[in-house]
Parts: structure tokens; sequence; C-alpha cells
């Protein structure tokens, strides 16, 4: 799977059991081999392979986005352009902001629409939260994302 971040950077991305990795380790070479090779032609920039152990290292964002993903569906026939951009701009304006904060940012039967933006920001790396160390909460934190120097 061919993942571009939002700084345009090209990661290379397999979904392996690791018993399947560890059985495969000269078709795993291969591979290694075949992505070196589009990194040379300029293709991609990275390669990752993520066993079940990697996916499952961290249970908290496990947890938390399997209850975003609600929120994500029940929105997926909506652009969601107009409350995406109300989210970053909150988010640029007081450079950090609590779940229960984005929730009132407009009228209140289109909160889910909102927490919907605002988790498709996070899925695309423009907005940074502690959503890797704690659980989904009122008091999450969103942040504006951290440029590289």
């Amino acid at each position: 799977m061919e993942v571009v971040d939002i700084d345009g950077t090209v990661t290379w991305r397999e979904i392996k059991y690791l018993k399947h990795r560890e059985i495969n380790e000269r078709e795993y070479a291969c591979e290694t081999w075949q992505f070196l090779k589009k990194m040379a032609d300029g293709v991609a920039d990275n390669f990752q392979v993520l066993t079940e152990k990697e996916i499952y290292l961290n249970p908290v964002r496990i947890r938390n986005w399997n209850r975003i993903v609600a929120w994500i569906a029940q929105a997926r026939e909506l652009s969601l352009g107009k409350e995406g951009q109300a989210v970053l701009a909150l988010i640029r304006r007081r450079k950090q902001v609590r779940f229960e904060e984005m929730l009132t940012i407009g009228e209140k039967d289109r909160a889910g629409l909102f927490a919907a933006a605002l988790f498709r920001e996070v899925q695309k790396g423009t907005v940074e939260s502690d959503l890797e160390r704690a659980p989904l909460s009122p008091h999450s934190l969103f942040f504006q994302r951290k440029e590289e120097t």
C-alpha cells in the first residue's frame, strides 16, 4: 500500500503476519530489494513492513480509532469542507484545543460533523493529538502539526 504524507513523502507499507515474515525471509529480502529500486527511481521514500506485533503495540490507539470510526463513517458522504476549515482555523488561532471545545464551534446539531472533520484532519496529518497516549475524552488535545525544521 502506498501512503503519501502531508509533506509529500511516499511510504510503501506492507502488512504481514509475523509468522509469514519469519518463514519467508527470502521473499522479504526480495521485496526490500524491489523497494530500494523504487527508491532509487524516485518513486518512494520509505518502506515499512508492519506485523500484528507493531499494530497491536498500542491498545489505546486501537480503542480510540474504533470509537472515532463511527464519526467518520456517519459523515462519509459529506465533504465537510466548511467544518474542516472551521476546525483548522480554531486550532491555528488557539494552537491547542480540547475535544469538547471542538464540539461547540457551530450549531449543537452539527457537533458530530465538526468531530468527523477534526478526525479527518488527524488522519491527513494536518492536526496532531494525544490520542496515542490517552483515551478519547472531552479533554483530548488537538494541536497544530509541528513543521519540520
